[in-house]
């Protein structure tokens, strides 16, 4: 019977420090103060923007691809339907790609531009628009 508690009690231990370690991991990745800024700059975005040319949209955002890095043409359009406030399902279905192909140009695209999400994507827009 003994046997029996200690192995839960190694198990809950265990099982607490997992979790303690996945989030530490989430907190380099979500920042919250960072999100509600990220949200706060899509709302922001004004009737200027959205009228704006697509081709000027996509000068402004890879303006900020890190030095050194390159963005491919399949990159390119991908950016111009997330701009357009397009769902992967959709990309996906538009460049006959599947879903998982469109995740992995989109997080290969974010990383170039050193941003996590969609809303940071649009922040920088904002924050290059003046």
């Amino acid at each position: 019977m003994r046997w029996e508690y200690e192995f839960l009690s190694v198990t809950y231990i265990v099982s607490e420090l997992l979790l303690l370690l996945v989030y530490w991991m989430m907190q380099d990745y979500v920042h919250i103060s960072e999100l509600h800024k990220a949200v706060s700059a899509k709302e922001q975005l004004g009737t200027d923007v959205a009228a704006m040319p697509m081709q000027t949209k996509i000068e402004r955002v890879l303006a900020n691809v890190k030095s050194g890095e390159t963005v491919s043409a399949r990159e390119r359009e991908i950016l111009e339907f997330i701009l357009n406030n397009r769902k992967r399902r959709e990309i996906a279905e538009e460049l006959h790609l599947s879903e998982n192909t469109v995740k992995t140009y989109t997080r290969t695209l974010y990383s170039k531009l050193g941003v996590g999400c969609r809303e940071e994507l649009y922040a920088l827009l904002l924050q290059n628009r003046q």
